[in-house]
């Protein structure tokens, strides 16, 4: 299961905390000075902050050791911040999401910022088999996650990208993919785990991820994983990411 790192004050965090990652995460609330100690423990998959007053005092030194740990952050501040200090935050850390709001909007937000790290979670994961590559091929293939359901085609996504297809092959084999479809495919059906795991239906799941309808999710799911889309909801993430990763990386 996937950890988070909290550094959050007073009960009612901890409370939509727990709410939030209720079976899908576990949640280690730390307080500012035991941040740094617990980075350094690893084994944590993101981090969530509140800035606020409380916080200001020891921030360039918390920020410090964000940017040194490269950790996807999900941070809420209720303070004014200026836009250059915005785009810097935003060039600085790994941001998830930045949210500047007041504070009944934190719990819809919150929960949608998580949604979001564990759904960027699963790609890390997968990417991590290619090992020295796993960074660049983050930012290649970042784009294309998010828009999974939307993008048919290897094609297409070079098209989104403002690339050439051959340009884009080439990108991708020297950094291991040498199957681009497969590796789009196999991105379909972790999008695919996600939302099943959760519990959307495989109709809806199939549009939502890119296939023209449920039998073809059915296919896939058949010919890639051996099971119906209805069994990959028992299936564990870690079995569904070592089939793809013997199938792209072998």
């Amino acid at each position: 299961m996937l950890r988070l790192l909290a550094c959050v004050p007073g009960t009612t965090w901890e409370r939509w905390l727990c709410e939030v990652t209720a079976g899908h995460a576990t949640v280690e609330v730390v307080a500012c000075a035991g941040l740094a100690c617990e980075l350094d423990r690893g084994g944590y998959a993101g981090v969530i902050m509140l800035l606020d007053h409380r916080v200001m005092p020891s921030w360039e030194a918390i920020r410090s050791r964000l940017v040194a740990s490269h950790i996807p952050v999900i941070l809420f501040t209720p303070l004014a911040v200026e836009p250059l200090r915005l785009l810097a935050l935003e060039r600085e850390l790994r941001l998830v999401a930045l949210h500047v709001v007041g504070f009944d909007d934190h719990p819809a937000l919150l929960r949608g910022s998580v949604n979001r790290l564990l759904s960027d979670d699963i790609l890390r994961r997968l990417l991590r088999h290619f090992g020295a590559d796993a960074l660049a091929l983050e930012a290649l293939v970042g784009p294309l996650w998010e828009q999974i359901g939307s993008t048919r085609s290897l094609e297409e996504w070079a098209r989104r990208a403002g690339r050439d297809l051959g340009n884009l092959r080439r990108d991708l084999r020297s950094r291991g993919i040498r199957h681009p479809r497969r590796f789009l495919t196999w991105l379909r059906l972790l999008a695919a785990w996600s939302r099943l795991h959760a519990g959307a239906s495989s109709s809806s799941v199939a549009v939502e991820v890119g296939y023209s309808a449920a039998p073809a999710l059915t296919r896939s799911t058949r010919r890639f994983l051996g099971f119906t889309p209805s069994a990959v909801r028992s299936v564990p993430l870690e079995t569904v990411i070592a089939q793809a990763a013997a199938d792209l990386v072998a």
